[in-house]
């Protein structure tokens, strides 16, 4: 063998000996020996296949394109893998998301949003995410230490020098700087710098609660214009205008129950206009964002045009952005059309004052069928309501996904709500409609392990129809250990000894997981105690190699065979050879004849 043919040989193994000892049981045995011989674009082809439901092949993948070992189909792909998984609770996909927003490798760099995927993998105790988060903290601690001493010193210039040098707003700080009772400069600064107009502190005050309470007159003049609201009450039920009434700051008082002049409203957009942060915005934007009513009738009463600005965003979409209910309501009923841009701005919008008229509009513009799937999406009962209230049938499909799987796999995600499964189940949807996976909406909801869901399925006449793989909905409840959802579909006559396209069934599943009431229930309807899968594993077998003694010894006692191999030509008795003695004691218990044979 030449040096050039040794050296790809020996990284090539070492490559794969690296990657392969983060791929975990989920990966295919098949994958897992091509990924071992280093055969890994027929192991990404397998893995592309799999990765939709699967977010350990979904990790896996996004791993060869991290390596550069295949080639991705597109620039985004890794990380849309990785976050795939990491979305499905995979500590490993939450650790590389933070590494590649930490060093900017395919993406750009993002401090902030590394501190998150880092945070959320040393919550489930993974050491190397949490070492990153407090090498994260020292760099950015020494800054914010730095801002924080300026702030206490009240120096405008210092304060603005450190401004530009700090990566990681802390929002605390915002108060610090009400403290100094500074210029509009100053405010405007730590606004531009990442301070949020509407960030709460425990006790729910907003920064302009602060202003008030500290007579701050320009802190608080100028978090109205950045949107700040004068409403939001804290959690002894005060708002801002509550404090700035019993103010006996004429200034601050004056502030809150000033009604403008239409020559003063006219000024108020012209000064909005040279802020950055509203260059090239057409008038009537402004004024939705600012959340200025009055300001707002002038200038349709004026003809305004309804225009997107730069950021491609109408006029309404910037009143349901900053939550002007009035301003929405206003724009709607002078024809304002909603977009799809809009939908997912409407989460905390439950008014169905609000909603009724936008669902209308939104029939207008033929974009029902998109609303009603929002409301599915954030399991928004409002939606679906107004929604019939205009008349309108609801969709077979959102994102050409059957309804009532789409709903599922949100409801396996923790995203919806039981309201809106018994509102659909009630107009009659499809209950077994497929996806392109092959699975149902129970399929889906016995994945999610939502039992509730699952057993309301069942009951409403959901099949136990095998996906493309050929698993069963019984195989994931027995699986899961849910006997509610295993018995329901027991009763209505599922094929308990059915097996999927590997040969796994119901038992060798229950068996392997530890659910010993589901296999005793099994075994009482008559299910198969030595039914093999595809490799000759029984129950028995895969039950002891996954240490589960209790299930393991109701398998003997109810008759499972301890002396049938498998295709390695191992048997119950060959694995718990080199067990303890409560191990042995399970063959051992039988009579000498019935050990003989069996």
């Amino acid at each position: 063998m030449g040096q050039h043919n040794v050296k790809t040989w020996v990284l090539g193994l070492v490559s794969c000996v690296l990657f392969t000892s983060h791929v975990a049981a989920q990966v295919p045995r098949e994958v897992k020996q091509m990924l071992r011989l280093g055969n890994y674009a027929q192991a990404g082809i397998e893995l592309r296949q799999g990765s939709t439901n699967d977010p350990e092949q979904a990790f896996t993948l996004a791993r060869l394109y991290r390596q550069n070992l295949i080639k991705p189909p597109q620039i985004n792909s890794t990380q849309e893998l990785f976050t795939q998984a990491a979305d499905a609770g995979h500590v490993g996909a939450m650790y590389q998301l933070g590494r590649l927003y930490q060093t900017g490798d395919g993406l750009p760099r993002d401090i902030s949003h590394a501190k998150i995927w880092f945070t959320r993998a040393a919550a489930q105790g993974h050491s190397p995410a949490r070492r990153q988060l407090n090498q994260i903290a020292k760099i950015t601690h020494e800054r914010t230490e730095d801002l924080s001493g300026a702030l206490a010193s009240c120096k405008e210039s210092k304060i603005l020098e450190q401004l530009k040098l700090v990566k990681t707003f802390e929002q605390n700080l915002m108060y610090q700087a009400i403290a100094c009772d500074g210029s509009a400069a100053l405010y405007k600064a730590m606004i531009g710098a990442g301070a949020n107009p509407a960030f709460t502190d425990q006790e729910k005050n907003t920064f302009l609660h602060k202003a008030v309470a500290s007579d701050a007159v320009t802190a608080a003049r100028t978090l109205i214009s950045a949107g700040a609201s004068r409403t939001a009450k804290n959690s002894a039920g005060w708002s801002p205008t509550m404090l700035a009434e019993r103010s006996e700051n004429g200034d601050i008082h004056s502030l809150f129950n000033h009604n403008p002049t239409a020559n003063e409203l006219n000024i108020d957009i012209a000064e909005a206009v040279q802020q950055s942060r509203f260059k090239d915005w057409p008038p009537l934007n402004i004024a939705a964002w600012l959340g200025d009513d009055d300001l707002v009738k002038q200038l349709l009463k004026s003809n305004a045009a309804n225009l997107t600005d730069k950021n491609g965003h109408s006029a309404l979409h910037r009143a349901i952005e900053r939550k002007h209910r009035s301003i929405a309501l206003l724009l709607l009923q002078q024809g304002a059309l909603p977009s799809l841009d809009d939908f997912e701005l409407l989460g905390d919008l439950r008014d169905k004052i609000f909603l009724e008229p936008y669902a209308k509009a939104t029939g207008v513009a033929q974009l029902a069928d998109e609303f009603y799937c929002y409301g599915l999406k954030t399991g928004n009962v409002m939606v679906l309501e107004s929604h019939v209230a205009t008349g309108s049938q609801p969709p077979t499909h959102c994102n050409e996904t059957p309804i009532l799987v789409y709903v599922a796999k949100l409801f396996a995600d923790q995203q919806n709500s039981s309201d809106v499964i018994e509102m659909l189940l009630d107009i009659g949807v499809e209950i077994n409609a497929l996806d392109t996976l092959g699975c149902s909406a129970l399929c889906w909801a016995l994945r999610g392990d939502q039992r509730e869901f699952s057993s309301t399925l069942i009951l409403h006449g959901a099949s136990n129809q095998a996906d493309n793989r050929g698993i069963t909905p019984l195989m994931l409840a027995a699986q899961n250990g849910d006997l509610q959802s295993l018995l329901l579909l027991i009763n209505r006559a599922a094929n308990i000894n059915q097996q999927s396209l590997s040969g796994s069934h119901a038992l060798l599943l229950a068996g392997a997981a530890g659910h010993a009431e589901i296999v005793e229930s099994l075994l009482a309807h008559d299910a198969d105690i030595d039914l093999k899968n595809s490799i000759g594993d029984t129950a028995l077998i895969e039950a002891i190699r996954q240490d589960q003694y209790e299930v393991s010894r109701i398998l003997v006692i109810g008759g499972a065979s301890t002396r049938t191999r498998n295709e390695k030509f191992e048997n119950a008795r060959d694995l718990i050879k080199n067990k303890n003695s409560k191990w042995q004691d399970i063959v051992a218990s039988r009579n000498s004849l019935w050990t003989f044979v069996n």
